[in-house]
């Protein structure tokens, strides 16, 4: 879902679609914290999928709330185009979570190998 609202908001440019991919961070900036909480924070940190996945949460962050702050507070000094290549950058992070949903579920997993060597 997130990966659709960034498309849209890139193509349509709303303000509507900045408001759900806030929500979107929101949602998985929880979801970190709730498995943290659970699995702790050493054994959370055990596996590569968690630091991933703590990257993309993180990137997510980054782009939705810190850099706005830091440009509101003309603490990024550089024309509009420079921060959002800066923001571009962070949200390409986020577009990795599909990939990270093909090492969720097998099936996936198997169809995008089979259509890797198909080509």
């Amino acid at each position: 879902v997130n990966v659709l609202l960034q498309g849209a908001e890139t193509f349509y440019a709303q303000k509507h679609f900045e408001i759900s991919e806030f929500a979107c961070t929101v949602a998985f900036t929880v979801e970190l914290f709730l498995r943290l909480r659970h699995h702790g924070c050493s054994n959370y940190f055990s596996t590569f999928d968690h630091w991933f996945d703590t990257l993309l949460v993180g990137s997510s962050v980054v782009n939705q709330v810190i850099l706005p702050i830091l440009v509101h507070m003309h603490v990024i000094a550089g024309t509009n185009a420079q921060v959002t290549s800066l923001g571009v950058l962070f949200r390409s992070f986020r577009i990795c979570r599909v990939v990270r949903l093909f090492n969720i579920f097998t099936e996936l997993n198997i169809l995008l190998t089979a259509f890797g060597e198909a080509m």
